[in-house]
């Protein structure tokens, strides 16, 4: 796995992380790039095609770049609130953002959840 950073700064704003689709290589998307940098630092993962990682070590290779982006950012910063991580995935990223994502918090004592 290999991480191509299309603008390596330590930026205040949003850090947008690209997971592309399972070609890889993140070309279906490539022409918004420059229009979403100018609202996000934003970072493209790239996966060469000889790369047979499986999911699940993908999922946790891709979670441990964004501890790393995380802490990282907050020795960048001394004061001031963490700036936000969004993650966009297409197709098969669309699959390793939601892996990434953490389950949601547990409802207060007394609240069920709601059901459809």
């Amino acid at each position: 796995m290999r991480r191509s950073y299309l603008s390596w700064s330590t930026s205040q704003l949003p850090l947008l992380v690209y997971l592309p689709g399972i070609d890889g290589t993140g070309l279906a998307a490539w022409r918004q790039f420059p229009e979403l940098s100018k609202n996000f630092d934003l970072r493209a993962l790239y996966l060469p095609a000889e790369d047979r990682t499986g999911f699940e070590m993908l999922v946790k290779k891709v979670k441990a770049m964004l501890q790393k982006e995380a802490m990282l950012q907050k020795e960048i910063e001394t004061s001031g609130p963490d700036r936000p991580i969004y993650q966009l995935g297409m197709s098969f990223g669309a699959l390793l953002a939601l892996a990434l994502t953490p389950p949601p918090p547990p409802s207060p004592p007394g609240h069920a959840p709601e059901r459809d």
